[in-house]
């Protein structure tokens, strides 16, 4: 079970009647300028959901979950914990992706939290990483925001980024 809700957002899984607003924000060149693969087509964008559900159970601890503003409705993009290998060292990371009209206003931070902190709570992780693509500096302050530092530069699925993270001690002394 993963968190249903921070403050502004609910936490759900993500619905096909999620497709129009992830294939938009997919399709955003801005958005992708980060991604792994650049921008996606909406057939692609079906075809990341269809690889997504397969991927994660959905009762499980990993993947991603749609961020649903609570005064609104709209989609605002997706976070989670994701199970990722580095250089041969397994994380649990907390990922986010936001629309752009989201962008700014604070809930990559509150929904990277909200994963954080399930990450130590509920799953009783010690370390916790986001990893980030160097160019990537609104991502970095989001992380640092988290309470992460800088930890490595690494490789990362033939591309090059920084680990940031957290230990459990210093997210105990943040929770006080």
């Amino acid at each position: 079970m993963t968190p249903p809700a921070t403050r502004r957002l609910h936490l759900r899984l993500l619905r096909d009647s999620d497709l129009p607003a992830l294939s938009e924000m997919f399709a955003d060149p801005e958005v992708m300028r980060f991604g792994l693969h650049g921008t996606l087509t909406p057939e692609q964008t079906v075809d990341w959901l269809r690889d997504h559900r397969e991927r994660f159970d959905p009762d499980g601890p990993w993947g991603f979950r749609a961020l649903i503003v609570k005064d609104t409705g709209e989609y605002a993009g997706h976070a989670g914990l994701l199970n990722q290998t580095v250089e041969g060292v397994d994380y649990p990371e907390v990922g986010y992706w936001l629309h752009r009209a989201h962008w700014g206003k604070g809930y990559a931070t509150e929904a990277a939290r909200a994963f954080r902190d399930h990450a130590f709570e509920v799953r009783g992780f010690d370390h916790v990483v986001s990893l980030i693509l160097p160019a990537n500096l609104p991502s970095q302050a989001v992380a640092v925001r988290n309470g992460m530092e800088f930890e490595a530069e690494a490789r990362w699925r033939d591309r090059d980024i920084f680990r940031f993270g957290i230990r459990r001690e210093v997210w105990e002394q943040l929770a006080h």
